[in-house]
């Protein structure tokens, strides 16, 4: 207790006025706070942006690779898809659709659409009974991809493809 009322005298000015920087008010801090929010939240959304294209385009990188495997494969995944319909349930369709999810894109990155096209064809034609696969071919996923597409569409995906993964 002693000591401290004897250091507090050694700290003020002679005429009992402080040294120190003049006192905030609430209202300067309550700025201040959020200035600072808004800073903090900036650099948050550009780290988040960043962190965005870094992810998409590995997912890029990993989609060229994977269609790069393939390249040379694709009479086999044909055949593969025709085995997984003819198995008729829910998780065959998946993978065949996304086996041809492959093909297509790789047919796109070959100018080949017509050719995926006429496949595709062929082998809906013996399978226009099995509903659930004919509905898979046209809603391909949850963003509401269509793996059977009008020409119009067809060429935007290719154009679109072409900025992705073409060499």
């Amino acid at each position: 207790g002693l000591e401290l009322k004897a250091r507090f005298p050694r700290q003020s000015s002679t005429d009992g006025k402080s040294k120190s920087k003049p006192r905030r008010t609430v209202g300067k801090l309550r700025q201040l706070a959020t200035e600072q929010a808004e800073k903090r939240r900036r650099a948050e959304e550009k780290q988040a942006k960043k962190e965005k294209a870094r992810r998409e385009k590995e997912k890029a990188a990993a989609r060229k690779k994977h269609l790069d495997s393939l390249e040379g494969k694709e009479g086999r995944i044909w055949e593969k898809v025709d085995n997984l319909v003819e198995i008729r349930n829910a998780k065959s369709y998946d993978q065949a659709i996304g086996h041809l999810k492959d093909l297509r894109d790789l047919s796109i990155r070959k100018d080949k659409l017509e050719d995926f096209l006429s496949l595709l064809e062929s082998l809906r034609e013996p399978h226009m009974k099995k509903q659930s696969f004919i509905e898979r071919l046209i809603v391909v996923d949850g963003s509401g991809e269509a793996l059977v597409l009008t020409t119009r569409q067809l060429i935007t995906k290719a154009t679109a493809f072409d900025e992705k993964y073409r060499n």
